[in-house]
């Protein structure tokens, strides 16, 4: 299957340069966006191209010792923390509303608390958000780019590390119910495989035995994404009820209930990822 691409000479450094270009340009445009008039899109848009530059980095890493990947993008990384409570309140917000809607309870104490945290947030956004300016440059991915002799060697460690990923995620998935940080950072290692996919532009892969396309894959990874996002709605509940001192029955059911639509998520995700991997089975990853 490999030679078969190499005889297609899919040029690999060609889309990392492409890649690499159009993740600059949309955080240095969204950069300026969020600064003028936080502008919520743009807040996200910023979000993910630092995302996909950091994955970037990393795997350049690999094939050059002098690349450091979150020191590549320190100030893009530090203006994504600021902006990350924002973000995370913003979507809880949502969430925690459509929560009460589906159990037919109001929680206006809830929201009144949410909305003074998501303005908390945005005020500490406005007083340091000149503190942050563009670092990341085209440069520091072109230099480590000329220590690639081929795009066989891009290739196979990108598939070699997307199998490593997803091998961890297998070892670690029986503890995802029991233990949200390790679930948290099994769905960073599902991205991170995106990330690779959507870099070298690759729209299948192949798990064992199992296709995906990206779309299917990234089907897969949200799941966790979602089961992580109830993991934060359940603790900024439980932080209010011990702030507030609201223990009524509403608040533990939402709570409650929030904690089962966890569970499900992580159920659906290991419902489908146990249908692709034998939990004795090393997990072995093709792109196709």
């Amino acid at each position: 299957m490999f030679k078969e691409k190499s005889a297609e000479r899919i040029p690999f450094k060609e889309y990392i340069i492409e890649y690499a270009d159009k993740q600059i340009e949309t955080a240095f445009m969204n950069m300026q966006s969020v600064k003028d008039d936080f502008d919520e899109e743009a807040v996200h848009d910023f979000r993910v191209s630092v995302k996909r530059m950091r994955v970037l980095m990393w795997f350049l890493s690999l094939f050059d010792e002098q690349i450091v990947a979150d020191e590549s993008i320190a100030n893009e990384r530090s203006f994504f923390k600021l902006l990350s409570p924002i973000r995370d309140r913003q979507v809880q917000m949502q969430r925690l509303n459509d929560t009460a809607h589906e159990l037919s309870i109001s929680i206006p104490a809830l929201q009144k608390y949410m909305v003074k945290r998501l303005q908390k947030a945005k005020r500490r956004f406005q007083v340091h958000k000149h503190d942050f300016m563009p670092q990341m440059h085209f440069e520091m991915v072109k230099v480590p780019l000329s220590h690639i002799l081929s795009d066989e060697m891009l290739l196979r460690e990108a598939e070699s590390q997307a199998g490593l990923l997803l091998e961890k995620a297998r070892l670690e998935m029986p503890h995802f119910i029991s233990d949200d940080d390790v679930m948290h950072e099994s769905r960073k290692d599902f991205k991170k495989v995106v990330y690779l996919m959507e870099m070298l532009k690759v729209r299948k892969l192949r798990i064992n035995s199992k296709e995906f396309t990206l779309k299917e894959f990234k089907n897969l990874q949200e799941a966790l994404g979602d089961a992580h996002d109830y993991v934060v709605g359940r603790k900024m509940v439980r932080k209010f009820m011990f702030k507030k001192d609201k223990y009524g029955q509403k608040y533990h059911r939402l709570a409650e209930w929030i904690d089962r639509k966890r569970i499900l998520e992580i159920d659906r995700f290991k419902d489908q990822f146990n249908f692709v991997v034998h939990p004795e089975n090393k997990v072995h990853v093709v792109f196709v």
